[in-house]
């Protein structure tokens, strides 16, 4: 006995089967028109009282001062170099990173030399 032949009694899950069946058969049928057809995606639903930034009153306020002081600084136009704009604590900061990354170049290159070559066996 299969599962049709059993189900025929029952009209609200025969009719439901028969349902799927065609929803299957659709599926199945729908194919793009061109190799190249972009296909439609899923719709997104949000859930009620959703909010989104743009819909947000503006926030008041605005930039507070320190930002807007640093804003200014440093979208000044200038001659010094973005990277030392902060003055002498920008400077140390550079030259000490300057100075780890020399130590750093040669003692790669010291290991480099040290690897190339091979060392005599004291015998």
């Amino acid at each position: 006995m299969s599962v049709e032949t059993g189900l025929r009694g029952g009209g609200k899950l025969n009719s439901h089967l028969a349902k799927l069946k065609r929803d299957r058969e659709r599926k199945v049928a729908a194919k793009p028109k061109t190799l190249g057809a972009v296909a439609e995606g899923p719709t997104i639903t949000y859930p009620a009282g959703t909010s989104f930034p743009k819909d947000l009153p503006p926030r008041k306020g605005g930039v507070p001062l320190f930002l807007a002081e640093k804003m200014r600084l440093f979208q000044s136009a200038s001659p010094i170099p973005i990277h030392l704009k902060g003055g002498p604590t920008d400077k140390v900061l550079f030259a000490s990173t300057v100075v780890l990354c020399a130590i750093g170049l040669t003692g790669c290159l010291s290991f480099f030399y040290d690897m190339s070559f091979t060392k005599k066996a004291d015998d």
